[in-house]
C-alpha cells in the first residue's frame, strides 16, 4: 500500500510538471534549454519508467536474484562514478571524491541506524515501562517519536544554520556528518547504560528514556540524511544533477539493505527478543556504539581537510 501511494504521488508530480512546464522555463539549465520536444521526451521517459518498474516487480518473488541484481548494479554504478571522476578536470574530480567519502560515511550511518531502529521496537515491547504521566501508551505509539522529532527539530536546525550563516560562520556538510555520527554514538551508549541499570536492579526502562534516545538519533538523521541530497548537488557538477540524486538514494538503499541483513543475523535476534534477553541487547549497544565511536573519531581526524576541500571546490565553481 505504501509503495502504491508513493507511485501515485510521483505520477501526480510528473503530471504537474507536464501541465506547468512552461512556467519552469526561466529556472531551466542550459542542458534543458537545448532540447526540443520536452513533453514528448518526458512522456517517453514516464512510459519507459513504468515498463521497467513492471519488469522489476516480476523479480520481487525471487529474493536471491533481486539481491544479486541490486549488488551488481550498485557495483556498476560505483565503477562508473570512479571512471567519470577520473575524466573530469581537477576541481570537479575533487568534488566527486569528497562526495564519495561522505557517501561511504552515509552507508555506515545507515547500517548502524538500522541496527538501532530495528531492535528498538523489540526492546520496547518487552523491557520498557510504557506508563507515561499516568497513561499507558500503546506499543505502536513508540513509532511516532521519530517523525515527531523530525517535524519539531527540522525548523529549529534550519534556524540555527541561518544564525551561524548571518555571523559569517558556515557549518559545512562534513561537520554536520561528523556530529550526526556523534549523536548516534550517544544513542547507543545511553541504551547500553539503561540496559545495565535495568539488569542490575531488576527493573524495566522508562519510556521517557526511550524518548530521549530517539531524540538523539533523530538529530543524527537530520544532520546526515536530510543534507545528503544537498551535499551531492553541491559537490558534483551541475550538469550531473539527476545522476547525483540517484547516487544519493542508491547509497541510502545500500546502507539500509546491509543494515537489515546484519540485523537479521545479529546476536540480538528474534529468539532473544522473545525471551527478553536484555544482556544481549546491552552487549549489542556497546559493540555498535564502539564502532560508531571509531568511525566518528576517524571522521573528525579528516574533518578540517574535508571542509577546506569543500571551500576550495565551491570557490572554483
Amino acid at each position: 500500500t505504501g509503495m502504491v501511494f508513493c507511485a501515485l504521488a510521483l505520477l501526480i508530480a510528473l503530471l504537474c510538471y507536464l501541465v506547468f512546464s512552461s512556467r519552469f522555463k526561466l529556472s531551466d539549465n542550459q542542458v534543458g534549454k537545448k532540447h526540443s520536444n520536452k513533453k514528448i521526451r518526458t512522456i517517453g521517459i514516464v512510459i519507459l519508467s513504468l515498463l521497467i518498474s513492471y519488469l522489476l516487480s516480476l523479480l520481487l518473488p525471487y529474493e536471491d536474484i533481486t539481491r544479486l541484481i541490486f549488488y551488481v548494479m550498485t557495483g556498476g554504478v560505483l565503477l562508473s562514478y570512479l571512471i567519470t571522476a577520473s575524466k573530469l578536470h581537477k576541481n570537479e574530480a575533487q568534488g566527486m571524491y569528497v562526495a564519495l567519502i561522505l557517501l561511504l560515511q552515509a552507508v555506515i550511518f545507515w547500517v548502524l541506524y538500522m541496527q538501532l531502529f530495528s531492535n528498538l521496537a523489540c526492546l520496547s515491547s518487552k523491557s520498557v515501562n510504557l506508563n507515561f504521566i499516568g497513561y499507558v501508551l500503546p506499543h505502536g505509539f513508540i513509532q511516532i517519536f521519530n517523525p515527531l522529532f523530525i517535524i519539531i527539530l527540522s525548523p529549529i536546525l534550519a534556524r540555527v544554520y541561518e544564525k551561524f550563516h548571518n555571523k559569517s560562520i558556515d557549518i559545512h556538510i562534513p561537520t554536520k556528518f561528523a556530529y550526526g555520527m556523534f549523536m548516534l554514538c550517544i544513542s547507543f551508549f545511553i541504551l547500553g547504560v539503561l540496559c545495565s541499570y535495568a539488569l542490575n536492579n531488576n527493573l524495566v526502562i522508562s519510556v521517557a528514556w526511550l524518548f530521549i534516545v530517539i531524540g538523539f538519533y533523530s538529530v543524527a538523521e537530520l544532520l546526515i540524511i536530510a543534507v545528503g541530497p544537498s551535499m551531492v548537488a553541491k559537490l558534483l557538477p551541475k550538469r550531473m544533477g539527476g545522476y547525483a540524486q540517484g547516487i544519493w538514494y542508491l547509497t541510502c538503499a545500500m546502507g539500509i539493505k546491509i543494515g537489515a541483513n546484519i540485523s537479521d543475523v545479529s546476536s540480538f535476534n528474534q529468539y532473544n527478543c522473545v525471551n527478553n534477553n536484555l544482556r544481549d541487547f546491552k552487549s549489542f549497544c556497546y559493540i555498535n556504539g564502539t564502532i560508531a565511536v571509531i568511525i566518528t573519531f576517524l571522521v573528525f581526524l579528516i574533518l578540517r581537510r574535508l571542509n577546506n576541500k569543500i571551500i576550495s571546490i565551491m570557490q572554483h565553481k
